[in-house]
């Protein structure tokens, strides 16, 4: 009861920080937004268009109005939960982040899971075996995997394990698909559509997770270096524990605290994904369509995905704060 006691106050005032930061970053969105060279109208006319077609879509639009007025209709119909509607596809900005947002999620929660159990993996495997041959060369290919650009990667998978491999006339299952999350002109139900789809998800999932395992392989590695020769962990080797014994039930127990703050850092990006692997392979999620849509000026949208982020950001931190007293007992003391 006391630890309640002492939390509540705890978590109304970061429930607090938290509406303020929204509040901050949607406003500094939008304030970007507006002092950013480009006119909406000029992306949305024909080539052809006059002055005055150009002047009447800024007043449908509602730009011909002073930054103040159009802050506080947008304000005021966000908070009613209205994000307003897109000005290139002319739909509602919810039903757009609706459309992508599970595409997002579902390439990114995939890649960061299969990130997190291999890069905790050869994480405690490189600190167990410091020093070793393995170890140096599993270092060297996170350093190279981390340093590199992620459209250079998927550029050189889609090279080597699409067209090299249809050069070669390797087998059909060796040759995977590079853009779109399914097969052109094909209709396919059920079990054969989810198969075509897993197929279509090797390359993109594949590279996300490569990279993240590399980082968090790194992080592991020196977070388990810290603590495999303390005191605690040379007591429970001296009770004749079999080393995967003490590195499972005692490291990675220690490890829960750090390992619980780096996945929610690295939860937002499973909405955000990775803009370059979304455009590559042609993943129409939300990184691609924060790019387009800033591209074309649409600021209903952007500030529709600003909020998605925002959102996603501020409620991971929030949920690793409220996590920590379970993975570090000692923090609640």
């Amino acid at each position: 009861m006391r630890y309640h006691r002492v939390r509540s106050p705890v978590l109304f005032r970061a429930a607090a920080r938290t509406v303020l930061l929204y509040w901050c970053v949607l406003s500094l969105t939008f304030a970007l937004l507006r002092l950013a060279p480009g006119d909406p109208a000029t992306f949305l006319l024909a080539p052809g268009a006059t002055a005055a077609d150009a002047a009447r879509l800024r007043s449908e639009l509602g730009l011909d109005r002073p930054i103040a007025v159009q802050y506080a209709r947008w304000l005021s119909a966000t908070l009613r939960g209205d994000l307003g509607a897109s000005f290139v596809e002319r739909r509602p900005v919810a039903a757009t982040l609706a459309d992508a947002l599970p595409v997002s999620l579902a390439l990114g929660t995939t890649s960061l899971l299969l990130s997190f159990a291999i890069g905790i993996t050869i994480g405690l495997t490189q600190a167990a075996r410091r020093g070793s041959l393995r170890d140096r060369a599993l270092t060297g290919l996170s350093v190279i995997l981390a340093a590199s650009p992620a459209y250079w990667l998927g550029l050189g998978a889609i090279a080597c394990f699409t067209y090299l491999a249809s050069s070669l006339s390797m087998p059909m299952w060796m040759r995977l698909p590079a853009v779109g999350m399914s097969t052109p002109g094909a209709e396919l139900h059920g079990l054969a559509h989810l198969a075509d789809l897993a197929r279509h998800s090797i390359l993109p999932v594949s590279l996300l997770a490569a990279i993240g395992a590399a980082g968090v392989a790194r992080y592991v590695r020196t977070s388990a270096l810290d603590a495999i020769d303390a005191d605690w962990m040379r007591t429970a080797r001296a009770k004749g524990l079999a080393e995967h014994t003490v590195l499972r039930r005692h490291l990675l127990a220690n490890l829960r605290a750090p390992i619980v703050t780096l996945f929610a850092l690295s939860l937002p990006g499973t909405v955000a994904g990775s803009v370059f692997v979304e455009t590559i392979f042609g993943w129409p999620g939300m990184g691609r369509l924060m790019v387009t849509s800033i591209v074309a000026r649409d600021y209903p949208v952007v500030l529709g995905c600003a909020a998605a982020y925002a959102a996603v950001v501020i409620v991971a931190n929030l949920a690793a704060e409220w996590l920590l007293p379970w993975a570090d007992p000692r923090v609640a003391t």
